[in-house]
């Protein structure tokens, strides 16, 4: 699966790219939306039906048929508030926010731990989670890698923001992406490996404990490390060919044909031989000319 993140501006367009998403048959499952919310803009839960104009009986009976109540999918009426280090309070929902909320990992990973956990490499990780930051949207989608392009285009056509453009621009401003090593940690990918060591005693290094032959036995731990890979539009060229027409004129040696015919005058008498010879008839040449 590859993890494909749309990052929008505008509220509106992120909640259009949820629903044509939804239309072209990717599941909710796989759909995740984090935006910034510090200022309450983006109605969560039931006040998403409020916003809506909705009624409590329109809720319940829309709520399980994913239908539009005044312009909010029934899918994103499930945003819930939330707090993300780093940035404060937001809202969202899927499974992107479940990994920030779950079991205390939101509180050591951050959203930048999240997406790398995901796949995205980490400082594109830093760009997104500063665009929430600043109150943009992230929708992330999980996806089959054959439909990538796809759901790549569906959400640049709703306004996705080219979010290393958008960078370039925040660092001419002076921000510049974190990149402490907690903001670099991984997700814990095992119980052991999340689990805190044993403080030492007062006044003494910690030491591994002894088994009564005088051996210490030291835990080995290991760390898995998933790398992603995604391509991403650099640029293009269009070469067009064309063909013109332009007139000409040029002097072109032409072959003719003439027919000349001699006429003699009688000199001599008829002889005998000249008679044999002689016939009567019509000879025809034809002149020909290009």
């Amino acid at each position: 699966m590859k993890t494909v993140v749309g990052f929008f501006d505008d509220w509106s367009r992120a909640e259009k790219a949820v629903q044509d998403l939804e239309n072209a048959g990717i599941p909710r499952d796989d759909i995740s939306v984090v935006t910034g919310n510090k200022q309450g803009q983006v109605a969560t839960g039931t006040e998403a039906y409020a916003a809506g104009g909705a009624t409590t009986e329109e809720k319940e009976s829309e709520a399980g048929k994913g239908a539009v109540v005044g312009g909010v999918t029934g899918f994103l009426i499930g945003l819930i508030s939330f707090a993300i280090p780093g940035i404060g309070t937001a809202a969202g929902l899927g499974w992107l926010v479940m990994t920030l909320i779950g079991v205390g990992v939101g509180a050591a990973v951050g959203l930048v731990g999240a997406l790398t956990h995901a796949g995205i490499p980490h400082e594109e990780a830093t760009y997104y989670e500063e665009g929430v930051r600043r109150g943009g949207t992230l929708v992330v989608v999980k996806v089959p890698e054959e439909e990538e392009s796809r759901i790549n285009q569906i959400l640049s056509d709703d306004g996705a923001i080219n979010i290393h453009e958008r960078a370039a621009q925040w660092r001419k401003e002076g921000w510049q992406p974190a990149t402490t090593a907690a903001a670099m940690a991984p997700a814990a990918t095992s119980p052991s490996a999340a689990m805190p060591s044993p403080p030492p005693t007062a006044g003494s290094a910690p030491q591994a404990a002894l088994d009564p032959e005088g051996k210490a036995t030291i835990p080995v731990i290991q760390e898995e490390m998933q790398v992603g890979k995604r391509e991403v539009e650099t640029g293009g060229v269009r070469v067009t060919s064309q063909m013109t027409e332009q007139p000409v004129e040029q002097e072109v040696p032409l072959r003719e044909e003439h027919v000349t015919v001699e006429r003699r005058p009688v000199d001599r008498p008829v002889s005998v031989g000249d008679m044999a010879a002689f016939q009567e008839g019509v000879i025809e040449v034809t002149e020909t000319a290009e």
